[in-house]
């Protein structure tokens, strides 16, 4: 599912770059002169390593919808 980046929330899992991000947190800035931006601290869910991106507002980011299944030992 895609939306914009101004969206995007702590806790969610993104697909960017070939891999599966958890949002970890997430800082909107302003700068006055350039447009705004989005940095975003994620970490990797195959690798667990930390992962820092910015999004400009505008840009869109593919969120991941993962099924929740109860396993009993």
């Amino acid at each position: 599912m895609a939306e914009r980046a101004n969206d995007i929330r702590p806790g969610q899992v993104l697909e960017h770059n070939g891999d599966m991000f958890l949002d970890v947190s997430i800082m909107h800035t302003e700068p006055g002169i350039c447009g705004a931006y989005i940095q975003a601290e994620m970490k990797s869910i195959k690798i667990r390593e930390k992962h820092y991106e910015m999004f400009h507002s505008d840009a869109t980011i593919k969120r991941a919808i993962l099924d929740e299944e109860e396993y009993v030992c």
